[in-house]
């Protein structure tokens, strides 16, 4: 689970329920660490998770924050179409 950004942006989909799911997708159920034990990748990726954030997250508990006030720099934005 690198960091792909310095930024907790970049955490969003890694870091979350969903990424967890991928990762063990990505690298399969299980494997085999140097010790030769089987050891599940859901579980080596929750406890980064837990050892980073504290807790897992969900997708949409990162996501909750977009369309708040604060992602516009508490400006509001005004669209005006033009035919």
């Amino acid at each position: 689970m690198l960091e792909v950004s310095d930024r907790p942006t970049g955490r969003v989909i890694w870091y979350s329920g969903l990424g967890t799911f991928i990762i063990e997708d990505l690298f399969g159920v299980w494997f085999r660490n140097s010790d030769g034990k089987v050891v599940s990748t859901r579980d080596i990726a929750e406890q980064h998770i837990l050892n980073t954030l504290g807790c897992i997250p969900s997708l949409a508990e990162w996501l909750d924050g977009i369309g708040k006030p604060w992602m516009a720099g508490s400006r509001t934005a005004k669209y005006v179409i033009v035919d």
